[in-house]
């Protein structure tokens, strides 16, 4: 039961014994206050103060009550003094009874209501400490929330950290990818470069051999014109006419050879260039590949 429901049944009973109508009216008016509270819970310091102000309301009604009984009772017996001997007989006698016994009533209903207040001062204590506890509970939660929400924000902090520095590495990763991928593309073409080269080069050397072929023909042909010519020679009397066009027809051939030969010589010189620079290719192949490797 809490302490709002206890002073309530309190009131409610001290109501119901009660015949003054004016403690009645105060009592009423204290139960429905309460009541009101008990619908709109107030935080537990407020709640004790007001508790504190309405039993110390009540005592001072019951002791106000008590000295206007006293008051009362010293009124009777005034008149019992100046009054007839019949009256000194009944009358007081009857007065002072049933004041004896509402002023029992009210010390009763009063030793009552500070034995409940007492409780209730003890259930205050135990609420107060309660609260005290509590509130000592929220602070080191609170402590240990804020020290967690630090440690969430530092944790958050390295793993932004984290992030970026796993970001740039993906960036870095993917550059290297390009320029690994533009380095394969280009080892592809220089690749195939290198094959139309050598087969530029096959194509060359095919040339040149079918030169030299022709150049050993015109060789043999020229041996043969000169043999003929040194026969013809020693028959210079004889057929002068087919000597001079035998002469004719080697001097042609002589420079006919002279300048195959020429040809012959700057082909076999590209050639040994171009050569040349397929193996500059080649080499420049290999160093790839052992990059890629």
């Amino acid at each position: 039961m809490s302490l709002e429901e206890t002073l309530l049944i309190l009131f409610e009973r001290t109501l119901e014994s009660s015949k003054d109508d004016h403690l009645q009216t105060i009592l009423a008016s204290q139960a429905k206050i309460i009541q009101q509270k008990k619908e709109n819970v107030t935080p537990i310091q407020s709640q004790t103060s007001a508790i504190q102000k309405k039993l110390q309301v009540i005592e001072k009604n019951f002791i106000n009550q008590d000295a206007f009984k006293k008051r009362r009772k010293s009124k009777y017996d005034h008149r019992s003094n100046t009054g007839s001997q019949h009256d000194n007989e009944d009358v007081p006698t009857i007065m002072l009874d049933e004041d004896n016994q509402e002023t029992i009533a009210d010390q009763s209903s009063l030793q009552k209501l500070k034995s409940e207040n007492s409780k209730l001062q003890k259930q205050i204590t135990e609420l107060e400490y309660e609260q005290r506890e509590k509130y000592l509970k929220n602070c080191s939660e609170m402590e240990q929330i804020t020290k967690e929400q630090k440690l969430l924000l530092e944790n958050d902090k390295k793993l932004n950290e984290k992030q970026r520095k796993s970001n740039q590495r993906s960036q870095l990763l993917q550059q290297k990818q390009q320029n690994l991928h533009k380095q394969e593309l280009n080892y592809y073409n220089q690749q195939l470069n290198i094959d139309e080269c050598s087969q530029e080069q096959q194509r060359y050397d095919n040339q040149l051999n079918n030169r030299r072929d022709e150049m050993e023909k015109l060789q043999i042909k020229l041996n043969s014109f000169v043999s003929q010519l040194l026969g013809l020679q020693r028959n210079k009397n004889k057929v002068q006419s087919q000597l001079n066009v035998q002469i004719d027809a080697v001097e042609q051939l002589a420079q006919f050879i002279l300048k195959e030969r020429s040809n012959l010589q700057q082909d076999q010189q590209y050639l040994r260039q171009f050569k040349e620079k397929v193996l500059e290719e080649k080499k420049q192949v290999l160093l790839m590949q052992e990059q890629l490797s």
